[in-house]
């Protein structure tokens, strides 16, 4: 199914290559170490950069003086800078947002982060310059938080990043020290698209089929420009799978119960939902849309409903 597409994601990157100009190659000098917010513009976006690194220092620090505490002292740490910065009080009670008690894993991964620090705001604005060259958008803000290492299991599952957004102009990165540069990259790319897609989108109350569909959206956008960063979510169906989950996925269409989405993204066992199974349906929908309608511009199916593209993909489940 890539290879439709793939001819004119390639003129879309020649066009980045050959087009960038001074601006670009200055903001992709290293910043100072420590600066925080890296706030640089590229054509005519704003992107600001936060890292809540000291914050967390702080918040060691001062656990190690009142280590009962912790919840009261990661607020006035933590939860404030992100406040100062545009969080709301709702955005962080979400599972993100936890207070780390584990104090000296967290302290190792800190430090790691900090040693990296210039290759990581390198690689989130080469995505950004990436990802606004072939999706022109509003001015964005990119809010880099440690993995705590109460998340190990579950930010390994994702390549030791994983991103949120809540609104238009704002992402959340989510990194753990071992993570890769590429996996970097396609996370802020795909986070981006869902940016962007809330600009002109912005309901939060999806059905099955928006959510799947939005996913999707994202996955094949960022897979334009990582072509070969592998994410476990993006994987097709297996064969004994496919039938069955197509089937409540269909009967569910229209569903804003959050319990079927939510089993569609973390697994129902109960129905025989593998993980990812809204991701995967997603991408599959997106990837056939695209076949079908190979010339389209990025910019008008990132802001076509997701019911026109579903039947447009003219998607035959046989």
């Amino acid at each position: 199914m890539k290879k439709i597409y793939c001819f004119f994601v390639l003129i879309s990157l020649l066009a980045i290559l050959f087009s960038c100009s001074n601006e670009t190659e200055k903001v992709l000098s290293p910043p100072e170490r420590g600066q925080n917010p890296v706030v640089f513009k590229h054509n005519k976006q704003e992107f600001k950069i936060f890292n809540y690194y000291q914050e967390f220092q702080d918040y060691l620090n001062n656990a190690k003086e009142q280590p009962a505490n912790l919840d009261e002292l990661y607020k006035q740490s933590i939860h404030e800078a992100l406040r100062k910065n545009g969080f709301g009080y709702s955005q962080l009670s979400d599972w993100m947002f936890t207070t780390p008690t584990d104090l000296e894993a967290t302290a190792e991964s800190i430090d790691s982060l900090i040693n990296k620090q210039n290759s990581i705001n390198n690689s989130i604005k080469e995505a950004l310059i990436e990802s606004s060259e072939l999706l022109p958008g509003e001015n964005k803000t990119i809010h880099v938080l440690p993995a705590i290492p109460e998340f190990n299991a579950a930010i390994k599952e994702i390549n030791y990043v994983g991103g949120f957004v809540w609104q238009k102009d704002s992402m959340l990165i989510l990194i753990d020290p071992l993570f890769l540069e590429e996996d970097l990259k396609s996370t802020v790319a795909h986070e981006y698209h869902h940016t962007v897609y809330k600009e002109t989108n912005p309901n939060v109350w999806y059905t099955l089929l928006e959510n799947s569909i939005v996913e999707g959206k994202a996955d094949v956008f960022a897979e334009m420009i990582y072509p070969n960063t592998d994410v476990a979510w993006s994987e097709p169906l297996s064969d004994y799978d496919n039938e069955k989950v197509w089937k409540i996925f269909m009967e569910n269409l229209d569903s804003k119960d959050s319990t079927i989405i939510q089993g569609f993204i973390n697994g129902n066992p109960y129905y025989g939902i593998p993980q990812w199974s809204s991701y995967k349906i997603g991408k599959q929908i997106m990837e056939r849309f695209l076949e079908e309608n190979p010339n389209l511009p990025i910019e008008e199916w990132t802001k076509m409903s997701e019911s026109n593209i579903f039947s447009k993909s003219k998607y035959d489940l046989n």
